[in-house]
């Protein structure tokens, strides 16, 4: 079964949990990431995964605001690792 996902410019669309994350942050840290739990990764293990095109296709069209833009669908293809 396809899973999808939404890239742009080579990378994948994740969610950071933040209150998971709050223990090892300063309060800096804290003033630069409030209100911005979607970030843009290499790491396709982390990537928001959607079971279909069109769910995602509707996740991205809510979507507004520079953060968003250039950002499109993709299927999501895990390259085999071998040791």
């Amino acid at each position: 079964m396809a899973k999808y996902c939404i890239k742009m410019e080579g990378k994948f669309l994740a969610y950071r949990d933040l209150l998971n994350d709050l223990y090892s942050w300063t309060s800096s840290n804290w003033d630069q990431t409030m209100g911005k739990s979607w970030y843009w990764t290499n790491d396709n293990l982390v990537a928001k995964q959607f079971d279909d095109q069109r769910d995602a296709s509707l996740f991205l069209n809510m979507k507004q605001g520079y953060f968003w833009n250039g950002a499109a669908v993709e299927e999501l293809v895990y390259e085999a690792n071998y040791i």
